[in-house]
Protein backbone atom coordinates (compact mmCIF):
# COMPACT_ATOMS: atom_id res chain seq x y z
CA UNK A 1 0.00 0.00 0.00
CA UNK A 2 2.81 2.54 0.80
CA UNK A 3 4.38 1.48 -2.63
CA UNK A 4 1.40 2.25 -4.49
CA UNK A 5 0.95 5.83 -2.56
CA UNK A 6 4.35 7.00 -3.52
CA UNK A 7 4.05 6.34 -7.11
CA UNK A 8 0.73 8.03 -6.75
CA UNK A 9 2.36 11.21 -5.46
CA UNK A 10 5.21 11.48 -7.88
CA UNK A 11 3.21 11.31 -10.65
CA UNK A 12 1.41 14.02 -9.40
CA UNK A 13 4.23 16.11 -9.57
CA UNK A 14 5.01 15.92 -13.24
CA UNK A 15 1.54 17.20 -14.05
CA UNK A 16 0.45 20.08 -14.68
CA UNK A 17 -1.55 22.31 -12.23
CA UNK A 18 -5.14 21.38 -13.14
CA UNK A 19 -4.27 17.38 -12.96
CA UNK A 20 -2.02 18.08 -9.89
CA UNK A 21 -5.09 19.10 -8.12
CA UNK A 22 -6.92 15.70 -9.22
CA UNK A 23 -4.04 13.80 -8.33
CA UNK A 24 -3.89 15.48 -4.82
CA UNK A 25 -7.50 14.86 -4.29
CA UNK A 26 -6.60 11.37 -5.88
CA UNK A 27 -3.83 10.39 -2.80
CA UNK A 28 -6.43 11.88 -0.40
CA UNK A 29 -8.97 9.56 -1.26
CA UNK A 30 -6.81 6.41 -1.14
CA UNK A 31 -5.47 7.72 2.13
CA UNK A 32 -8.42 8.00 3.40
CA UNK A 33 -9.86 4.87 2.14
CA UNK A 34 -6.94 2.72 3.43
CA UNK A 35 -7.48 4.42 7.01
CA UNK A 36 -10.96 3.43 6.98
CA UNK A 37 -9.99 0.11 5.98
CA UNK A 38 -7.37 0.09 8.76
CA UNK A 39 -9.82 1.32 11.16
CA UNK A 40 -12.20 -1.58 9.94
CA UNK A 41 -9.76 -4.61 11.15
CA UNK A 42 -9.16 -2.96 14.20
CA UNK A 43 -12.38 -2.48 14.85
CA UNK A 44 -12.77 -6.16 13.66
CA UNK A 45 -9.41 -7.09 15.76
CA UNK A 46 -10.85 -5.78 19.15
CA UNK A 47 -14.28 -7.41 18.72
CA UNK A 48 -11.89 -10.75 18.55
CA UNK A 49 -9.85 -10.02 21.14
CA UNK A 50 -13.07 -8.78 23.36
CA UNK A 51 -14.73 -12.15 22.46
CA UNK A 52 -11.96 -14.46 23.19
CA UNK A 53 -11.22 -12.60 26.63
CA UNK A 54 -14.77 -12.99 27.65
CA UNK A 55 -15.01 -16.55 26.55
CA UNK A 56 -12.92 -17.08 29.18
CA UNK A 57 -14.57 -15.18 32.00
CA UNK A 58 -18.02 -16.43 31.09
CA UNK A 59 -16.71 -19.93 31.19
CA UNK A 60 -15.26 -19.49 34.51
CA UNK A 61 -18.36 -17.85 35.72
CA UNK A 62 -20.49 -21.06 34.46
CA UNK A 63 -17.53 -23.06 36.32
CA UNK A 64 -18.69 -21.68 39.79
CA UNK A 65 -20.26 -23.77 42.17
CA UNK A 66 -23.69 -23.02 43.52
CA UNK A 67 -22.81 -22.35 47.09
CA UNK A 68 -20.21 -19.77 45.88
CA UNK A 69 -22.08 -17.77 43.81
CA UNK A 70 -22.82 -14.17 44.17
CA UNK A 71 -25.75 -12.98 41.76
CA UNK A 72 -24.92 -9.49 42.33
CA UNK A 73 -21.52 -9.73 41.45
CA UNK A 74 -21.77 -11.98 38.31
CA UNK A 75 -24.44 -9.65 37.07
CA UNK A 76 -21.87 -6.83 37.54
CA UNK A 77 -19.32 -8.42 35.98
CA UNK A 78 -21.59 -9.42 32.74
CA UNK A 79 -22.64 -5.59 32.54
CA UNK A 80 -19.06 -4.73 33.04
CA UNK A 81 -18.37 -7.08 29.99
CA UNK A 82 -21.15 -5.28 28.33
CA UNK A 83 -19.82 -1.98 29.37
CA UNK A 84 -16.00 -1.77 29.69
CA UNK A 85 -16.64 1.90 31.11
CA UNK A 86 -17.87 0.41 34.62
CA UNK A 87 -16.36 0.62 37.63
CA UNK A 88 -16.96 -2.63 39.17
CA UNK A 89 -16.11 -1.15 42.59
CA UNK A 90 -18.55 1.72 42.39
CA UNK A 91 -20.74 -1.00 41.36
CA UNK A 92 -20.34 -2.95 44.86
CA UNK A 93 -19.89 -0.07 46.70
CA UNK A 94 -23.32 1.50 46.03
CA UNK A 95 -24.84 -2.10 46.21
CA UNK A 96 -23.72 -3.41 48.95
CA UNK A 97 -24.99 0.57 50.60
CA UNK A 98 -28.01 -0.16 49.40
CA UNK A 99 -28.18 -3.79 51.46
CA UNK A 100 -27.29 -1.98 54.56
CA UNK A 101 -30.08 0.09 53.62
CA UNK A 102 -32.85 -2.33 53.45
CA UNK A 103 -31.38 -4.42 56.29
CA UNK A 104 -32.13 -1.25 58.39
CA UNK A 105 -35.35 -0.45 56.96
CA UNK A 106 -36.91 -4.58 56.95
CA UNK A 107 -35.21 -4.79 60.77
CA UNK A 108 -34.92 -8.89 61.30
CA UNK A 109 -37.56 -11.00 61.25
CA UNK A 110 -38.42 -14.23 59.91
CA UNK A 111 -41.70 -14.18 58.48
CA UNK A 112 -42.08 -14.82 54.57
CA UNK A 113 -44.90 -12.36 54.11
CA UNK A 114 -43.22 -9.65 56.31
CA UNK A 115 -40.33 -9.55 54.58
CA UNK A 116 -41.14 -9.79 51.13
CA UNK A 117 -43.79 -7.15 52.00
CA UNK A 118 -41.21 -5.00 53.67
CA UNK A 119 -38.93 -5.20 50.78
CA UNK A 120 -41.19 -4.27 48.28
CA UNK A 121 -42.44 -1.36 49.89
CA UNK A 122 -38.93 -0.09 49.88
CA UNK A 123 -38.14 -1.23 46.41
CA UNK A 124 -41.49 -0.19 44.88
CA UNK A 125 -42.25 2.73 47.05
CA UNK A 126 -39.52 4.30 48.55
CA UNK A 127 -36.88 3.48 45.53
CA UNK A 128 -39.80 4.02 42.87
CA UNK A 129 -38.03 1.22 41.37
CA UNK A 130 -41.15 0.13 38.08
CA UNK A 131 -41.32 -1.43 34.67
CA UNK A 132 -39.95 0.54 31.96
CA UNK A 133 -42.61 1.14 29.68
CA UNK A 134 -41.48 2.42 26.34
CA UNK A 135 -38.95 -1.01 26.38
CA UNK A 136 -41.26 -4.00 27.49
CA UNK A 137 -39.65 -6.66 26.09
CA UNK A 138 -36.14 -5.28 26.93
CA UNK A 139 -35.08 -4.67 23.50
CA UNK A 140 -32.68 -1.86 25.03
CA UNK A 141 -29.03 -3.52 26.06
CA UNK A 142 -29.22 -1.49 29.39
CA UNK A 143 -32.53 -3.11 30.17
CA UNK A 144 -30.61 -6.75 30.41
CA UNK A 145 -28.32 -5.70 33.53
CA UNK A 146 -28.88 -4.90 37.20
CA UNK A 147 -26.39 -1.46 37.06
CA UNK A 148 -29.12 0.23 35.26
CA UNK A 149 -32.09 -0.49 37.55
CA UNK A 150 -30.59 1.75 40.61
CA UNK A 151 -29.65 4.22 37.98
CA UNK A 152 -32.95 4.53 36.52
CA UNK A 153 -35.16 2.82 38.67
CA UNK A 154 -36.49 1.12 35.38
CA UNK A 155 -36.16 -1.98 33.80
CA UNK A 156 -37.55 -4.99 31.86
CA UNK A 157 -38.54 -8.44 33.39
CA UNK A 158 -35.06 -9.51 33.05
CA UNK A 159 -33.16 -7.10 35.24
CA UNK A 160 -35.20 -6.33 37.38
CA UNK A 161 -36.35 -10.02 38.53
CA UNK A 162 -32.46 -10.45 38.92
CA UNK A 163 -32.25 -7.04 40.88
CA UNK A 164 -34.91 -8.37 43.34
CA UNK A 165 -32.94 -12.13 43.50
CA UNK A 166 -29.51 -10.56 44.11
CA UNK A 167 -31.07 -8.13 47.07
CA UNK A 168 -32.68 -10.86 48.29
CA UNK A 169 -29.86 -13.03 48.54
CA UNK A 170 -28.14 -10.51 50.43
CA UNK A 171 -30.56 -10.37 52.75
CA UNK A 172 -30.44 -13.64 53.32
CA UNK A 173 -34.11 -14.93 51.79
CA UNK A 174 -34.49 -17.80 50.12
CA UNK A 175 -35.71 -16.51 46.73
CA UNK A 176 -34.94 -17.94 43.30
CA UNK A 177 -35.51 -17.45 39.99
CA UNK A 178 -38.74 -18.91 37.97
CA UNK A 179 -39.02 -19.23 33.95
CA UNK A 180 -41.99 -18.19 32.45
CA UNK A 181 -42.39 -17.66 28.24
CA UNK A 182 -39.90 -14.69 27.41
CA UNK A 183 -40.05 -13.59 30.83
CA UNK A 184 -38.18 -14.07 34.46
CA UNK A 185 -39.93 -13.89 37.93
CA UNK A 186 -39.03 -14.82 41.78
CA UNK A 187 -39.91 -17.27 44.16
CA UNK A 188 -39.56 -17.12 47.79
CA UNK A 189 -39.35 -21.11 48.58
CA UNK A 190 -41.05 -21.96 51.66
CA UNK A 191 -43.27 -24.50 52.10
CA UNK A 192 -45.32 -22.35 54.75
CA UNK A 193 -45.34 -18.88 52.55
CA UNK A 194 -48.54 -19.58 50.66
CA UNK A 195 -47.95 -16.79 48.13
CA UNK A 196 -44.71 -17.79 46.75
CA UNK A 197 -44.37 -16.21 43.42
CA UNK A 198 -43.30 -12.39 43.45
CA UNK A 199 -43.81 -10.39 39.91
CA UNK A 200 -40.70 -7.16 40.24
CA UNK A 201 -42.63 -5.61 36.67
CA UNK A 202 -45.88 -5.83 38.74
CA UNK A 203 -44.43 -4.14 42.27
CA UNK A 204 -43.60 -7.08 43.55
CA UNK A 205 -47.65 -8.48 43.67
CA UNK A 206 -48.74 -12.33 43.33
CA UNK A 207 -49.42 -13.66 40.46
CA UNK A 208 -49.90 -18.05 41.09
CA UNK A 209 -48.79 -21.05 38.61
CA UNK A 210 -51.93 -21.44 37.37
CA UNK A 211 -52.64 -17.30 36.61
CA UNK A 212 -49.68 -17.68 34.25
CA UNK A 213 -50.67 -20.66 32.97
CA UNK A 214 -53.83 -19.22 32.14
CA UNK A 215 -52.77 -15.97 30.79
CA UNK A 216 -49.48 -16.47 29.10
CA UNK A 217 -51.06 -19.83 27.64
CA UNK A 218 -48.57 -21.78 28.49
CA UNK A 219 -48.80 -25.16 26.86
CA UNK A 220 -49.45 -28.12 29.98
CA UNK A 221 -46.68 -30.14 28.88
CA UNK A 222 -44.10 -27.50 29.12
CA UNK A 223 -44.97 -27.01 33.06
CA UNK A 224 -44.63 -30.74 33.35
CA UNK A 225 -41.46 -31.20 31.92
CA UNK A 226 -40.32 -28.61 33.76
CA UNK A 227 -39.40 -25.85 30.81
CA UNK A 228 -41.89 -23.52 32.47
CA UNK A 229 -42.83 -22.38 36.45
CA UNK A 230 -39.38 -24.28 37.44
CA UNK A 231 -37.65 -23.28 40.60
CA UNK A 232 -34.19 -22.33 39.19
CA UNK A 233 -31.29 -23.10 41.42
CA UNK A 234 -28.90 -19.98 41.31
CA UNK A 235 -26.30 -22.05 39.55
CA UNK A 236 -29.19 -22.37 36.59
CA UNK A 237 -29.97 -18.54 37.03
CA UNK A 238 -26.12 -17.89 36.18
CA UNK A 239 -26.70 -20.18 33.34
CA UNK A 240 -29.86 -18.01 31.86
CA UNK A 241 -27.94 -14.59 32.93
CA UNK A 242 -24.71 -15.89 30.45
CA UNK A 243 -27.15 -17.44 27.51
CA UNK A 244 -28.83 -14.05 27.79
CA UNK A 245 -25.49 -11.96 27.31
CA UNK A 246 -24.21 -14.16 24.71
CA UNK A 247 -27.31 -13.98 22.79
CA UNK A 248 -28.10 -10.57 22.93
CA UNK A 249 -24.97 -9.08 23.44
CA UNK A 250 -22.64 -10.97 21.40
CA UNK A 251 -25.38 -12.05 19.31
CA UNK A 252 -27.35 -9.03 18.35
CA UNK A 253 -25.34 -6.09 19.26
CA UNK A 254 -21.42 -6.78 17.98
CA UNK A 255 -22.91 -9.74 16.12
CA UNK A 256 -19.86 -12.59 16.92
CA UNK A 257 -21.93 -14.81 16.19
CA UNK A 258 -18.96 -17.75 16.68
CA UNK A 259 -18.27 -16.48 20.17
CA UNK A 260 -22.15 -16.34 20.96
CA UNK A 261 -22.81 -19.50 19.60
CA UNK A 262 -19.98 -21.29 21.66
CA UNK A 263 -21.07 -19.36 24.79
CA UNK A 264 -24.75 -20.19 24.46
CA UNK A 265 -23.98 -23.58 23.81
CA UNK A 266 -21.99 -24.30 27.14
CA UNK A 267 -24.88 -22.26 29.14
CA UNK A 268 -27.59 -24.43 27.81
CA UNK A 269 -25.77 -27.61 28.61
CA UNK A 270 -26.32 -26.19 32.49
CA UNK A 271 -29.46 -24.93 32.04
CA UNK A 272 -30.95 -27.65 29.27
CA UNK A 273 -34.81 -27.03 30.44
CA UNK A 274 -35.52 -23.49 28.78
CA UNK A 275 -36.98 -23.94 25.45
CA UNK A 276 -36.31 -20.04 24.43
CA UNK A 277 -32.09 -21.02 24.83
CA UNK A 278 -32.23 -23.62 22.56
CA UNK A 279 -34.88 -21.83 20.09
CA UNK A 280 -31.61 -19.02 20.29
CA UNK A 281 -28.90 -20.96 20.08
CA UNK A 282 -30.40 -22.90 16.55
CA UNK A 283 -31.10 -19.52 15.12
CA UNK A 284 -27.38 -18.56 16.18
CA UNK A 285 -26.15 -21.72 14.50
CA UNK A 286 -28.23 -20.62 11.43
CA UNK A 287 -26.86 -17.29 11.35
CA UNK A 288 -23.05 -18.77 11.99
CA UNK A 289 -23.89 -20.83 8.41
CA UNK A 290 -24.89 -18.11 6.93
CA UNK A 291 -21.35 -16.54 7.01
CA UNK A 292 -19.21 -19.37 7.05
CA UNK A 293 -17.57 -20.41 3.57
CA UNK A 294 -16.50 -24.06 3.81
CA UNK A 295 -19.64 -26.05 2.60
CA UNK A 296 -19.52 -28.91 5.13
CA UNK A 297 -19.00 -26.72 8.25
CA UNK A 298 -21.84 -24.01 6.55
CA UNK A 299 -24.40 -27.21 6.09
CA UNK A 300 -24.04 -28.95 9.17
CA UNK A 301 -24.12 -25.26 11.09
CA UNK A 302 -27.35 -25.04 9.54
CA UNK A 303 -28.69 -28.54 10.30
CA UNK A 304 -27.76 -28.21 13.83
CA UNK A 305 -29.58 -24.69 14.13
CA UNK A 306 -32.49 -26.41 12.84
CA UNK A 307 -32.50 -29.30 14.82
CA UNK A 308 -32.33 -27.09 17.74
CA UNK A 309 -35.24 -24.84 17.06
CA UNK A 310 -37.37 -28.15 16.40
CA UNK A 311 -35.83 -29.64 20.45
CA UNK A 312 -37.31 -25.95 21.49
CA UNK A 313 -40.86 -26.72 19.64
CA UNK A 314 -40.90 -30.46 21.29
CA UNK A 315 -40.02 -29.21 24.52
CA UNK A 316 -43.52 -26.71 23.83
CA UNK A 317 -42.04 -23.37 23.89
CA UNK A 318 -44.39 -20.17 23.82
CA UNK A 319 -44.96 -18.21 20.46
CA UNK A 320 -43.22 -14.94 20.99
CA UNK A 321 -45.52 -12.62 23.14
CA UNK A 322 -46.29 -8.72 21.46
CA UNK A 323 -45.87 -5.76 23.15
CA UNK A 324 -49.39 -5.58 23.33
CA UNK A 325 -49.37 -8.63 26.29
CA UNK A 326 -47.14 -6.54 28.57
CA UNK A 327 -49.74 -3.18 28.26
CA UNK A 328 -52.27 -4.93 29.84
CA UNK A 329 -53.35 -3.39 33.00
CA UNK A 330 -51.75 -4.44 36.17
CA UNK A 331 -55.39 -6.11 37.53
CA UNK A 332 -55.52 -8.09 34.44
CA UNK A 333 -52.45 -10.00 35.70
CA UNK A 334 -50.95 -9.74 39.56
CA UNK A 335 -52.63 -9.44 42.63
CA UNK A 336 -50.97 -6.67 44.79
CA UNK A 337 -50.31 -7.99 48.30
CA UNK A 338 -51.70 -5.19 50.18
Amino acid sequence: MRARLYSVHLSALTLPKKSFLISLLLLVSVIAISQSYENNFQKKDNYFLHGVKSKVLLESILAIPENEIDISKIAYILAKDADPSLDLNVLYYDFENLINEIKEFTGPNDDPEHRVRALNTYLYKKMGIGYDKDDYQGKKLENRYIHTVLVKRTGACLNLAIFYIAVAQKLGYPVYAVAAPQHLFCRYVDPSFLRQNIEPTGSGAFSSDEDYILDMEIKRNAVENGSYLRTLNNKELVAEMVADHASFYYGQIIKNYNIATIILHKAVLLSPKTPENWSLLGQLYIKRSRHEFEPLIKESDYARGMHMIQKSKEMGINPPLADEYWKKPLPSKFRPRS
